[in-house]
């Protein structure tokens, strides 16, 4: 009787695998076009500070890119009729799943961080650190939140959308406990940057830096745990 293979080389593998596929497609090209036409208005003709910008990437590209890469983890496989072969590999489903997630990472921090490390070099030593930090506990969390939301609802794209137009841009500058529901909030926590001055920004209040940190980490290792064991108890149905 042999034994089973160890999961975590098999899901490293197969994230390998489908991270090369999201590189390939004609999609992340597009993005790639977008995010460096993008930067190279903002940084060449707006002038923009090196602090604004950064915040752009961080509550604005990475969000996007997250929801466009994160929020198909599973679609595209159903909708082709090729996710029976990714199922009965010597694999478990969570673990596949977790590939996936990990491998819809890979373009969103090709995408951002490049641009975000840049801006971080403007920055102070402490703030800078704080910024690079930040988009990669931002790229983990809203991977893992949109590719989630996309296993438990159709129109998942729409919805995430909305959530971020509605739920994280307007909400997280409410002042108190409502606004720390949201991920932006965290991290302007975690990276000091606080909103524009308004109405509310003199009563808004960011969570510690510790704290934004730990939420954001905890809330990317929850959507990949429950995604998880959604796919295990999931029967996924393909149209003939």
């Amino acid at each position: 009787m042999t034994d089973a293979p160890a999961p975590l080389p098999l899901a490293l593998f197969w994230a390998q695998f489908h991270a090369r596929r999201n590189l390939q497609k004609k999609a992340f090209r597009g993005w790639a076009i977008a995010c460096v036409l993008g930067y190279l208005s903002m940084r060449l003709g707006g002038r923009v500070p090196a602090a604004e910008a950064a915040e752009q990437i961080l509550f604005f590209v990475v969000p996007l890119l997250s929801l466009f890469f994160g929020g198909g983890v599973l679609r595209e496989e159903i909708e082709d009729q090729t996710i029976t072969y990714s199922f009965t590999r010597p694999l478990d489903r969570g673990w596949i799943y977790g590939a996936r997630v990990v491998a819809a990472m890979v373009p969103v921090l090709l995408l951002s961080m490049p641009f975000l490390v840049v801006e971080a070099t403007l920055l102070d030593g402490a703030t800078g650190a704080r910024v690079i930090i930040a988009g990669l506990a931002a790229t983990l969390a809203y991977t893992g939140v949109f590719a989630l939301l996309g296993l438990l609802m159709k129109w998942s794209t729409w919805v995430g959308l909305a959530w971020l137009i509605f739920w994280e841009s307007l909400v997280s500058l409410a002042p108190g406990f409502i606004g720390h529901l949201t991920l932006q909030s965290h991290l302007r926590g975690l990276t000091g940057f606080r909103p524009r001055p308004g109405l509310l920004s003199s009563l808004w209040q960011p969570p510690s830096a510790p704290v934004g940190l730990v939420v954001l980490l905890g809330v990317a290792a929850v959507s990949l745990v429950l995604g998880g064991v959604v796919v295990r108890r999931r029967e996924i149905a393909l149209e003939k």
